[in-house]
This record gives C-alpha cells, structure tokens and sequence, in this order.
C-alpha cells in the first residue's frame, strides 16, 4: 500500500510539473503573440501617420475635413438665395404694415 501511494504521489508530481511547463510555454507564446501584434499595430500607425503627414505636404493647406469635395451650404444657411415661402411672406406682411403706419424700417432700427 506504501508502494502505491509512493508511485501515485510521484505521477501526481510529475503531472504537476509538465502542467507547469505547459503553462509556461502558452504563456510564452502568449506573450510571443501580444509582441507581433503590438508591433503589427505600430507599424500600421506608423504607416499611417507617414501617409496623413504625405497628403498634407501634397495639399500645402491645413487639414479641415476629409470630405474630397466642399459641400453644399443647406438651404437654412444659405445666405445669398431668397427666403423660403414663409419668410417672404412674413417680410412682406411686415413692409406693408410699416408703410401703412408711416413709419419706415430705418426709422424703427435708429
């Protein structure tokens, strides 16, 4: 009975041991990996950081935005066209009361 417990406290032992070394080695590779793809991702923000500093020496501007084409101003900011229906309306409506009152706008704004 001795004789088993010795030989089952040896397989014990042993399996400890290479469950030891096996997690040694994942580790290992474990860290082997984190370290390529750690450089993998420098390398790539590497790359990138050349290729924005390439485009900016091409363009000689600052950067604003990444749109290749400048947008269309929307309507609601678009200064330079007419008022929308209402508006005009409104602004006639608004004329044609101060004409009647005799007053005139440059007069109400001074």
């Amino acid at each position: 009975a001795a004789k088993a417990d010795e030989l089952r406290e040896k397989r014990i032992a042993q399996a400890e041991q290479a469950r030891a070394e096996a997690l040694a080695d994942l580790k290992e590779v474990h860290s082997h990996r984190r370290e390529r793809a750690e450089q993998h991702l420098q390398e790539r923000w590497m790359d990138r950081e050349e290729a924005i500093e390439e485009k900016m020496e091409k363009s000689h501007e600052p950067r604003r935005s990444f749109s290749p084409r400048p947008r269309r101003t929307p309507a609601y900011l678009d200064t330079e066209s007419p008022p929308l229906g209402a508006s005009r309306q409104r602004d006639q409506r608004a004329s044609s009361v101060v004409s009647r009152s005799g007053f005139s706008r440059s007069m109400l704004h001074a």
